[in-house]
């Protein structure tokens, strides 16, 4: 015995009861008692035992009705019931215990012998009953989860077991499974044919074409064999093969078309290869020319040097001689403005200040053109430092400068930069100095600076909320002399972002602006960073 049975014992007579107990005591079942046959039912249902040996003289109930019920209720119908009784029993009697499902009999007066016998023996069953029905339970499970379909047939071709997965596999219907009782009504075979599988006893590998009612075409791959149960049972194993064929032919038509392919491919490959050699006979009269086309950018690389010096010489000259002029202008401005503004008039005094203003003016523009032409000379320097230090040194120049104006600096956090730090300074004053000057007419102006950095570059923005510009127009800001606002309603000598932009160009990085008219703009620049965080 692999389980410990357990046993309800059901008399009305205590002197019995306690006899049974007694002599099954010693076997180490478990024992349950009960005087009744409504006290039976009730331990039947919650205490579920194995076996109940049930007198049929109780004083509530027959004990062949307490077996009908037992066995009539698909709980407790695994429930052996082994009937006892003393009082003459008819072959009629016995035959309605069978048929009340009982196991078996017991008639007083028994011995210990006799006792023990009839419990061991419908235990045993009990138990052989039970790893039966585990083990089919266990195949079931098994072949359930197998891809296969498996089934068996008599030597006739009928059914004697099927897999659970039968009708799926199939794709029957339960309706339609019931009514195919052999595998000639499965696969559509004449019986004849079966006789085959009989005389082979063993097909390996039959490919057979399987149309479900109502269904699609399958490709099935069937094994055959006779099983050692007895000569006439065949064992049966399918497998649907439909997305392997399929497979099989598409990687046919594949090879034809991969043929056409090489085909193609290795005349195109002869044409190439005759294209390459004329095209190697072309590249050597190609580097002939190539040859004489360095020689002529060699010369003139020496002559555009030359002419570089000559143009800064000439931008010293030109910046020198101009100055010249513009600060007598200047000078003799301001001197007849200080000792003579009693002797002119009021239109006298305003002329010149005009000309001091534009003399100013030009002077600045000269400055500005000959720092623009430097540029182009100029490689930028770099290493790292603090962008916060250059901007907060520039904000402090444009606060003196600002005077009493109402500006409100937002500074955030800046980043480690890594750039030339003279170069980025002109940045930042002429990007806060229009920030500055394009928010003159706000009674609070805000000034917004900010940055972000991750391992290949750093970002720096500088926003205001200004007069904007429409940004169709936002390219032409960077061109020299391009102004997208009356030179009387905002002073400058429109180069300022011409320069940001070159410096930021010498940097390999871009400027991006964003802006909306009467609600400020945002210019932000982003710098390559080599090595990293």
């Amino acid at each position: 015995m692999n389980f410990l049975p357990k046993i309800l014992i059901v008399d009305d007579s205590p002197e019995m009861l306690s006899l049974m107990v007694t002599i099954l005591g010693a076997t180490g079942y478990v024992l349950l008692q009960a005087e009744s046959g409504a006290e039976c039912l009730r331990q039947v249902a919650e205490e579920k035992p194995d076996l109940v040996i049930l007198d049929i003289n109780l004083p509530d109930i027959n004990g062949i009705d307490v077996c009908r019920t037992i066995k009539a209720d698909p709980h407790s119908a695994g429930v052996y019931v082994l009937l006892m009784t003393g009082m003459q029993f008819t072959s009629e009697d016995k035959a309605s215990g069978y048929q009340a499902g009982a196991e078996g009999f017991l008639f007083k007066p028994f011995t210990r012998e006799e006792l023990l016998s009839r419990v061991n023996s419908l235990l045993k069953l009990l138990n052989a009953e039970r790893s039966a029905r585990q083990n089919e339970e266990f195949l079931n499970s098994l072949l359930s989860n197998i891809p296969d379909s498996v089934f068996m047939t008599d030597g006739q071709g009928h059914f004697t077991y099927k897999s659970l997965n039968f009708n799926a596999f199939f794709d029957l219907q339960p309706e339609e499974a019931a009514a195919i009782h052999t595998v000639c009504q499965l696969f559509k075979k004449q019986p004849a044919e079966y006789q085959e599988v009989l005389e082979k006893r063993e097909i390996r590998n039959r490919e057979i074409d399987f149309l479900p009612p109502g269904g699609h075409l399958k490709k099935l791959l069937v094994n055959v064999k006779a099983v050692e149960i007895d000569d006439s049972r065949i064992l049966f194993t399918c497998r649907d093969i439909t997305e392997r064929m399929a497979a099989r032919e598409q990687l046919k038509e594949y090879s034809k078309t991969l043929e056409k392919e090489v085909a193609q491919r290795v005349r195109e490959l002869n044409e190439k290869t005759k294209k390459l050699e004329d095209s190697q006979r072309a590249l050597t009269y190609l580097l002939e020319d190539v040859n004489e086309a360095r020689i002529d950018l060699e010369n003139a690389n020496r002559n555009l040097s030359i002419l570089n010096k000559e143009l800064e010489s000439f931008s010293y000259s030109v910046s020198h001689d101009l100055r010249a002029p513009i600060r007598a202008i200047d000078g003799f401005s301001r001197i007849l403005l200080e000792d003579y503004d009693k002797v002119l008039d009021q239109e006298g005094n305003r002329l010149l200040g005009v000309i001091i203003k534009s003399a100013s003016a030009m002077q600045q523009l000269i400055d500005d053109l000959l720092a623009f032409s430097r540029l182009g000379q100029r490689q930028p320097n770099r290493y790292r430092f603090d962008a916060g230090l250059l901007v907060a040194e520039v904000v402090d120049e444009l606060k003196r400068a600002a005077g009493n104006r109402r500006i409100e600096w937002k500074i955030g956090q800046l980043p480690e930069i890594y750039a030339d730090r003279s170069l980025l300074k002109q940045v930042f004053t002429n990007l806060l100095g229009n920030a500055v000057k394009f928010t003159g007419e706000q009674e609070l102006a805000v000034i917004e600076v900010g940055g972000r950095q991750n391992s290949q570059e750093t970002e720096i923005y500088v926003k205001d909320n200004g007069v904007g510009f429409e940004m169709q127009y936002a390219p032409k800001i960077f061109e020299v002399f391009q102004r997208l606002h009356d030179h009387s309603q905002f002073e400058g000598t429109g180069i300022g972002l011409a320069i940001v932009r070159k410096i930021i160009d010498k940097h390999n990085g871009k400027i991006i602006p964003d802006s909306k008219v009467g609600e400020g703009s945002v210019f932000t620049i982003t710098l390559p960073d080599p090595h990293g965080l």
